[in-house]
């Protein structure tokens, strides 16, 4: 028997079965008894828990790269990382990271070799979805390393063990959600600050926002910029776009929203923005009223549950099986 069926017959997860075996805290009486009662009748032997406890001493080192210099999204999923760690500290589990800024495929490639050099044993990514990055996650896969991708799927799904992050089609149809409200029948037009056109979940969350800003016929998609998740890359092209084209609103499809809403204050109009996430400057301007709306993807849970699921593929907690782990998602306003 493994901790995913005494975990499916005990109706809980499998990291409060690891608690229950391995005597951690932060277990209600109720859902104890009732992991230890479905251990009982299975006959789940002490020598299953010793070969698990065994496990556990040997050391491993997860590596992580991360698009994340520049980009405050991921100060939350580092924080769900190391959280993770720390829950789990009765393994012998240590984190590598590298930071990237942008999504450039040679550098992330290189990134992947010096990973390799350290002979990490798992790999958490943010992937790009580049032929030279595909081919690589493959060949680590196929020699026993599990690859995580985390925020970003591949479009390949050979090409990671799993993936943890939120539907980007779906979080882009809410924020046309959002759209489709602010216009009430009036014309409405818009511009775009993309991410990368080569990251998939961009250009996803971009294209179920499409699907409803096509829908409304008193909204225009006036013009469309790309920033690499740069504030000051997202300032210049914003400002640049304005002053071409002055629009009622922004959609910011990923990051650099700090450089969007310095071209919009500096601009004098009237102009708001639509963006993902909660970050410390999305929640000051939700509260001014610049940001009618931001899409939350949970960023912590998606670093916490990207180590969890690591642990579970290099220890062997159950089958790992090829599985797409996505977050809920909600729309926040002013009013929450």
């Amino acid at each position: 028997m493994t901790v995913k069926e005494i975990a499916k017959l005990a109706g809980t997860s499998r990291g409060t079965v690891d608690r229950v075996l391995h005597n951690r805290p932060g277990v209600a009486k109720e859902v104890y008894d009732r992991v230890m009662q479905v251990i009982e009748e299975n006959n789940f032997k002490p020598n299953t828990l010793a070969r698990a406890l065994s496990r556990k001493q040997v050391p491993k080192t997860i590596g992580v790269i991360l698009s994340s210099v520049g980009n405050p999204f991921f100060d939350d999923v580092k924080e769900g990382l190391y959280q993770c760690l720390a829950d789990r500290s009765s393994y012998d589990l240590s984190l590598e990271i590298i930071e990237l800024k942008g999504y450039h495929p040679e550098e992330q490639l290189q990134a992947i070799s010096r990973m390799m050099e350290k002979s990490v044993d798992g790999l958490i990514i943010t992937p790009i979805n580049h032929p030279t990055i595909t081919a690589r996650l493959k060949q680590l896969i196929t020699k026993g390393i599990p690859v995580i991708a985390v925020n970003i799927d591949m479009e390949d799904p050979e090409a990671r063990t799993d993936y943890i992050g939120c539907d980007y089609e779906k979080s882009g149809r809410i924020a046309g959600g959002a759209l489709e409200l602010m216009s009430f029948g009036s014309h409405l037009s818009v511009g775009i600050v993309q991410g990368s056109d080569e990251v998939t979940g961009h250009v996803q969350r971009l294209n179920g926002f499409m699907q409803i800003a096509h829908l409304l016929p008193d909204v225009t998609v006036c013009w469309q910029v790309a920033c690499q998740d740069d504030d000051a890359v997202a300032y210049e092209q914003t400002k640049q776009a304005l002053a071409k084209q002055p629009v009622d609103l922004v959609y910011v499809v990923a990051g650099g929203v700090a450089g969007v809403i310095k071209a919009l204050q500096e601009s004098g109009g009237t102009t708001v923005a639509i963006t993902n996430d909660m970050l410390p400057v999305t929640r000051q301007y939700l509260e001014q009223g610049l940001i009618k709306a931001t899409v939350f993807q949970q960023p912590f849970e998606q670093g916490y549950n990207a180590v969890g699921r690591m642990i579970d593929c290099l220890y062997g907690l159950d089958d790992v099986d090829p599985a797409l782990y996505k977050v809920w998602m909600r729309l926040v306003t002013r009013y929450h």
